[in-house]
């Protein structure tokens, strides 16, 4: 038979601990109206002018891809492919122009150069020069689309289409979410505070 004593105290510290469990979810600080966290959002970014000024971005880029596993014997170094490059989009144009270059672990050398813009797009491998079809545009038109910038002026512009998303722990933060209904799909926006 348990211990009679021991019982009241149990009850009172599980009583206390779910008093305060209770308290503490109802803590939580509300989620903003999804139109000012979008505002919050440009304002952090340097304000809605200055994201509507901006007319290009460059982006540029170096990567080593190890093949793991993929040695020639055991104990063979591990060895890697490189990629550098840089892709410069135009924003006020619509067009992209990406330029790189990548070494393989094999040694050969693959050189690309590619031309997107709203009217044409064509491709440059190791100095062939080929036309790409129509999905290649309206690729690169719906992945401008998608920039972050892009998204929050969107955004911005149309706070009708804006729904709040439920906060959610995101790699241990708790964000919260903004789903925006747009021509670029219905991308879900997270914050943090």
């Amino acid at each position: 038979m348990p211990n009679q004593s021991i019982l009241p105290a149990c009850a009172t510290g599980l009583a206390a601990a779910l008093i305060a469990l209770s308290s503490a979810s109802t803590n939580l600080p509300a989620q903003a109206a999804p139109a000012e966290l979008v505002q919050r959002a440009a304002t952090a970014m340097g304000g809605a002018d200055a994201l509507r000024a901006l007319a290009n971005i460059t982006i540029e880029f170096n990567s080593a891809a190890f093949g793991l596993g993929q040695e020639e014997t055991p104990s063979s170094p591990a060895r890697a492919t490189f990629n550098f490059g840089r892709v410069v989009t135009d924003y006020r144009g619509g067009r992209r122009l990406t330029t790189q270059e990548s070494r393989a672990v094999t040694g050969a050398v693959q050189r690309q150069r590619t031309v997107v813009t709203p009217t044409a797009a064509a491709a440059e491998v190791n100095g062939v020069m080929n036309s790409t079809g129509a999905g290649a545009m309206a690729a690169v038109a719906a992945d401008i689309r998608a920039q972050p910038e892009r998204l929050v002026l969107s955004a911005l512009d149309n706070p009708g289409q804006l729904t709040a998303v439920a906060p959610q722990r995101i790699r241990g933060e708790l964000m919260d979410g903004v789903r925006l209904n747009s021509e670029a799909g219905t991308p879900t926006l997270w914050f943090t505070g």
